[in-house]
Formats: C-alpha cells, structure tokens, sequence
C-alpha cells in the first residue's frame, strides 16, 4: 500500500524532536505504519515548510491513505506555515482519499474543512488523557471498534476543537476536552483523527513532556521540574516494561495505554476500513439517472415503486416528455384509456407524441443500482447517467 505522511512540524521543530525523542513526528508515524503494514511504500512530506511545492489532488489521489501528525504550530495562527498546512489539507479532502490525523492532524482537518479550534484556557492535557469515552455515536462507529466503554490514551496538546465543521460526528469526549475522536466528511471524503496520539511510543510522551516542562510548569500541572522528570522516568520505565503492575498501579493506567497494540486501536481500525471509506468516497459523487419509457402509466409505476418501496424522495424525481411536445407516451395505458364506469367516454386528451422521461437524482452506487432495478421492472428503454 502507497501511504502519504503529512508532517505538520516546521524543520527547527523537527530536529528538536529529533534530539529529544529520536524521531521526527512524520517517522514517528512512518515507523508504525511499516510495523502495522509491512511492505507498504511510506512518502513523507512536509506542507508546512516554504521549499517544496504544494501536492495536488490528483497526485494526492495516487495514495491509499493520508496520515497528518502532530505539531507544536497552532492552526488559529495567521502564518505562512499555517496557510501552506491548510492548503495541503484541503488537497488531501479534494484528492477523494481517506485520512487519519491525531492531536494537530485532527485540529487542521477540522479547521479546512470549515471548523474552529481555539487555544485551551488555563489548563494542559499533558502525558496521558485520562477517562476518554465513546459518545452515543462513537460506540458504534468503527474508529472505536474494540475499546471499552472508558479509556487512556497518549496526549499532550494545549490547544483543543472549538467547533466541529459541517457534517462531522462527535465520536468520543473526556472531562479535559470535549473532542477527542471525531469523523469529518467534506467535499466527498472522509477524516478520521483523534485528540490523543495512537501513533506515540510512551518513550516518547516522556520526551515530549520533558521537551514542555516549562509550559507544565507554568499552567500549574507541575511544580517544578523535578515533578516533570519523575513523570517522564515513570513513563521511560513503562515504555522499556510495560507489564510492570507496579507501575501501572502507581500511573493509574490499564493495558488500553501500557500496551502497544492497545495505543495503536484507532490506527488500526482507519487501516482495517480503508477499503470501504475509499468505497464511501467514491459513492458519494452524485449523478442523474435516466430512461424513457413507452407510456405513461410505466413510468408512473416505476416512480411509486422507488417511492413506497425504497424511500426515495419525489422531489429527486423528473418526469417529462422526451420531446418538445407534451405527451402521454407511444401508447395509451393506466388513466389514459377509455374512462372506466359510469361515464364509459373515451378520452381524447392523451396526445402520443414520444416516450416519457423519467430522471432520478442519486449520492451512491447502491442507490443507482435500486434505481436500474426499478427502471428494468417497468421495461424502461435507454437507461443513461446525465
């Protein structure tokens, strides 16, 4: 599989995370995916940076999948580093191809596809994002397809989704902030990301916490350094042990977090779906179905079949003449004959002046393929899609 990682840091920021965890975010991301996928074609890309030129949709359209890491930038920020991660994310939604995103990957696709993100008042989620559980939603969608009802998660972010965008589900919340899982579909794609970092090794949320114990340090999380440190050599530990009950015990976690296979649910599952959101993308384009048919009463029939029997809505269905002259068909049928009793009179008002044309409006393939089955019943002629 030909996968596309989108690093949303800036190149300073990268070789300090380099430094501190070993890894930029994007070959965070690229060595868990080889590790989840192996054999997959990894690109990494860095839209935020001024020297290379913007993908389009259509080259983005040549991947399977699009991956947009964290960052420390700030999306509600007026900068150039921002604009350029905006107009890679509005790409990424006009390529068709389905993304996952976490922390800053969420908070980007939320804000291109029309959404708000502001900066959290007075308060952190720094090292582990604690009692995070499914909405109504999100308890069957398949982002979170096997978590328990409540859950921990890898987290470090001071900024947080305002507002969701038009057309996005709120999949799951916690006490600290309110989205962190949601599904964005926009202009026929689909985005599924989280506030919390799936992709992370806990080596290197210690790293991230000692990167930012200033800012712990300043929102009251930690009193000072030396907090910050004992939390991160816990987490250090946990990382080279993680079945140690002790320290799971002392952290106040469960496997959802000490597991790897556990952190990673979300990417997974994005992974295990792939095949249908691209299916879903491909969908949801519209189109107009069309046949004509010999009278009247055909074409009448086949409206109440898609009507009564599969829901559709009669404002989504066309029906005219296929000439220039009004018409009831080739042939006289239905309530054109002659008038049943007690006014057996033949009518004369049923002009034969061509075929009927009936036209659907349609947003997926099943749909179309209902359509074409109720055009065949009532032996429509020139089934074509406008």
């Amino acid at each position: 599989m030909q996968f596309l990682v989108a690093e949303s840091e800036t190149p300073d920021e990268r070789e300090a995370r380099r430094e501190s965890a070993g890894k930029s975010s994007g070959e965070t991301y690229a060595a868990t995916l080889e590790q989840m996928r192996p054999g997959c074609t990894i690109t990494i890309v860095a839209p935020a940076d001024e020297d290379p030129l913007p993908l389009t949709p259509d080259e983005i359209a040549a991947f399977d999948a699009v991956f947009v890491t964290g960052s420390p930038l700030h999306v509600y920020d007026d900068t150039p580093e921002v604009r350029r991660q905006l107009a890679f994310m509005r790409a990424v939604f006009a390529s068709g191809v389905p993304s996952f995103g976490s922390c800053a990957g969420l908070q980007l696709a939320v804000v291109a596809a029309g959404g708000r993100v502001r900066k959290m008042a007075d308060r952190l989620e720094a090292g582990i994002a604690r009692r995070i559980a499914a909405t109504d939603t999100g308890r069957t969608h398949p982002l979170l397809a096997g978590r328990p009802a409540v859950w921990d998660a890898p987290g470090i972010h001071g900024d947080e989704v305002e507002t969701l965008p038009p057309d996005a589900d709120l999949l799951a919340s916690n006490a600290v902030t309110r989205v962190q899982a949601a599904e964005i579909r926009h202009q026929g794609s689909v985005f599924w990301g989280v506030q919390y970092h799936p992709e992370l090794a806990i080596g290197e949320i210690a790293a991230a916490l000692r990167r930012q114990s200033k800012s712990l340090i300043e929102s009251g999380l930690a009193h000072d350094e030396t907090q910050v440190e004992m939390l991160a050599d816990q987490l250090d530990h946990l990382h080279r042990a993680p079945d140690d009950r002790s320290l799971k015990w002392l952290l106040g976690i469960d496997d959802e977090f000490a597991r790897e296979d556990r952190r990673r649910t979300e990417i997974g599952n994005f992974l295990a779906n792939l095949a249908l959101l691209r299916r879903n993308e491909e969908h949801t384009m519209p189109q107009t179905l069309s046949a004509s048919f010999d009278t009247r009463r055909e074409a009448e029939m086949t409206i109440e079949r898609l009507v009564q029997d599969h829901g559709f809505e009669r404002s989504d269905i066309f029906v005219a003449a296929e000439g220039d002259d009004n018409s009831a068909g080739l042939e006289i049928a239905g309530s054109d004959r002659e008038s049943a009793q007690p006014s057996p009179e033949t009518r004369d008002d049923a002009a034969l002046e061509g075929r009927i044309k009936v036209s659907v409006d349609i947003q997926d393939d099943d749909r179309a393929e209902t359509v074409r089955a109720a055009f065949a019943e009532f032996d429509a002629e020139h089934v074509d899609v406008d």
